[in-house]
Formats: C-alpha cells, structure tokens, sequence
C-alpha cells in the first residue's frame, strides 16, 4: 500500500514498522507468508539481497566460489534455502524470522545414526506384524512416518510435531505415536517377579545360602547318612 505523504503534515513523525519515505510517498515493504494467513513480515531496513536473487542476476566465478564458501561455513538452520539466505555486504546472513533462533549442527552429526535407529526399530515392528501403512509429513520424509497408518491425517504443521498418529494427536515420529496407541489400547502392566527365598544348605560343615536362577527356593540335599567302617 502507498499513502501521499503531503507536504503540510508535521515534519517529524514515527514510521510503522516496515514503512519508507521513497520520494515523498510513505511505502510499506513487507513479505506475505502464504502459510501463516497472511502474517506480515516488515522490511524495517533494505540493506541486504536474498541469495536466490544475486544467482539469478549472475556472479562472476570468482565471486559465486566466495559466497559458495561463506554459506558452507555458516550455522545449521532448519530453512536454509536460497531466498532465506542474504548478502549484508560482503557477508552472508541467514534471515528466517520463524527459525533463526536454533541451529542443528550438533543433530546433522548423528543423523546417520538417528536413521539406523529408526530403520532397524521398523524392521522388528514388521515382524511384530505390527506395521501398518506409512503414514503422513509435510515433506514425506521417509522414515519418520512409517508403520502409523492413515487413521488421523493431520494436519501436522509444526515441524517438532509432523507426524499424524492414530491416537488422534501429532507426534514427533512414528516410535512415538506407535508407543501412544499401544499404551491407549491396553497399558502393559508387568506383574513383579516373586521374592526369592533363601535356602540353608549344609556344605562341609558349614551353612551357606543358595538361591534358583528363577528366584524359587533349591531343596537343601539330603543329609549324608554314616557308614559303618
């Protein structure tokens, strides 16, 4: 939107947040997030270029290898893509306003594991005969969903809760909603194992205590009986 700024208004005033005076006429910069019904995001100050935006226009080589390992060096976010990328200056930024705030680089250095666990957990499941049909994410990501089924389709927007489980809820992965449904169909409760007993038993002369692998009692041996020399 763009308002006339007239020449008779006071000459010192607050701008909104994301408005600019470009050649006398108050204009508002702001970004529209197609999934957030219509949040705005305001451009309070231009003083950077989205990357996307400097490739398409053309770097010379020289500088395309400079800004490949700028953006190599920078922290792990969760957004990374071009347009949430930016030059400020000679320099790369990453500008996500939803995500900014934590990186990954600790977590991308045991993702290998993180998916051996989640394969091999799968595996045991299907012999279980227990694994449904794989189920749903925003990004289908395989892996995560798997085995849950399409009893609750969601939607699952938070990327820390993307998986639709049949319990109705969204949880984080499939391990998590497969531990859900099992404990709401019938709580798996485990009777103790009984007191194990102690038994004396005469050995050599002496008492000593023996107790089963089992935890029951042992019968104590029969006692020698004398023989007559």
């Amino acid at each position: 939107r763009q308002f006339l700024h007239s020449p008779w208004a006071p000459a010192e005033y607050t701008l909104p947040a994301g408005h600019h005076v470009n050649s006398h006429v108050l204009t508002a910069v702001y970004l529209i997030r197609d999934k957030s019904n219509g949040h705005l995001i305001p451009y309070n100050n231009i003083v950077a270029f989205t990357l996307i935006a400097v490739l398409r226009l053309g770097l010379v080589k020289q500088l395309k290898e400079r800004a490949y390992k700028l953006f190599v060096n920078l922290p792990l976010y969760e957004d990374m893509a071009p347009w949430n990328i930016v030059f400020v200056g000679p320099l790369l930024d990453y500008i996500d306003y939803d995500t900014r705030d934590k990186t990954f680089d600790a977590h991308v250095r045991k993702v290998y594991q993180i998916m051996s666990v989640l394969m091999n957990y799968k595996r045991t499941v299907k012999d279980f005969e227990k694994c449904g049909d794989k189920g749903s994410n925003p990004y289908g990501f395989s892996l995560v969903s798997e085995c849950v089924g399409k009893k609750f389709t969601g939607p699952c927007d938070d990327p820390e809760l993307p998986v639709p489980c049949g319990d109705g809820q969204c949880h984080s992965d499939y391990i998590s909603c497969l531990r859900a449904t099992v404990e709401a169909d019938e709580p798996l409760k485990l009777s103790p194992p009984p007191a194990a007993k102690p038994t004396a038993v005469q050995s050599g002369g002496a008492m000593t205590w023996e107790f089963s692998r089992a935890g029951g009692e042992l019968s104590p041996p029969p006692a020698a009986k004398p023989t007559a020399v």
